[in-house]
């Protein structure tokens, strides 16, 4: 039995329909809609400026220390 190797008309058909199906779901899905939203999202900003100043109090921290390397090393 022998066989034909693959040429691009051999590929064709099954490349038009991958493009076909990828299409067809991208065609049922254009109804969607995200929800409408009636709040405003409100972010915890106590903790936003909590984090801040412990990340900047933790920098000026290891700024501060000595460095235990001398001119000898």
């Amino acid at each position: 039995m022998k066989r034909t190797p693959l040429t691009s008309l051999n590929r064709l058909p099954a490349a038009l329909m991958t493009l076909a199906m990828t299409a067809a779901t991208a065609a049922a899905q254009s109804d969607l809609r995200p929800p409408k939203i009636t709040q405003n999202p409100s972010s915890p900003k106590i903790w936003m400026f909590a984090v801040a100043i412990l990340l900047l109090a933790a920098v000026i921290f290891a700024s501060s220390l000595k460095p235990k390397r001398t001119h000898q090393d």
